[in-house]
């Protein structure tokens, strides 16, 4: 996908068609959905002005004493960007500075490429075709099971492995809440069986 990205955003500042800024989106979205372990619908409803006012606000030296040297590198390399999800609660989606690089790249060619000037969204520009929810990528990247790499099933993923970790009270709440996730929900769901849990404690 990185690669295709790459040729997709080289492409579309060449020739700046609608063809090509459906295939930049496309990609770029199915990036951002697989990163952030993200259900479609909760990341291709991004609005252009959430992106525009993504967080880069600097890092207070108190904050940045309670971190390791390695999650201070982390808040320095990511864009934050919140968009409102389930219930009102505003969910983070990150960035890789290649994502945020390409998200710059088609705001800049909207005009150019026709996207009409009322629409208010990053990826949501031409029709819900470039939204092809990456299949192709999950048959290109060569896994056993290539249906079983969903969007739907992503969050599912991180969540039950998380369990794994052995996490915190206070570590499963932050992760369930960056989920979009209710901590009661997340608990019911995707706790590991009893059997499992104590092979791995």
């Amino acid at each position: 996908m990185e690669n295709d990205q790459h040729i997709s955003e080289r492409s579309l500042r060449i020739s700046p068609t609608p063809e090509n800024y459906a295939a930049l989106a496309k990609v770029t979205l199915a990036l951002a959905i697989t990163f952030n372990r993200r259900r479609e619908g909760e990341v291709s409803p991004m609005l252009l002005t959430a992106f525009r006012s993504r967080n880069k606000s600097v890092l207070h030296d108190d904050m940045a004493i309670c971190l390791t040297p390695f999650e201070r590198k982390m808040c320095k390399y990511f864009a934050r960007v919140e968009i409102q999800g389930k219930r009102g609660r505003m969910v983070p989606i990150l960035l890789k500075p290649s994502m945020v690089t390409a998200v710059e790249l088609l705001a800049e060619m909207r005009e150019s490429c026709s996207v009409p000037n009322d629409n208010l969204f990053v990826w949501k520009t031409i029709s819900l075709v470039i939204l092809q929810r990456g299949r192709k990528y999950t048959k290109r990247c060569g896994a056993k099971h290539p249906e079983a790499l969903t969007s739907t099933k992503l969050p599912k993923h991180i969540a039950t492995m998380s369990q794994v970790l052995n996490l915190e009270e206070n570590e499963s709440d932050q992760l369930a809440d960056f989920l979009g996730h209710d901590i009661r929900i997340y608990r019911q769901y995707y706790r590991l069986p009893q059997g499992t849990s104590s092979l791995l404690g």
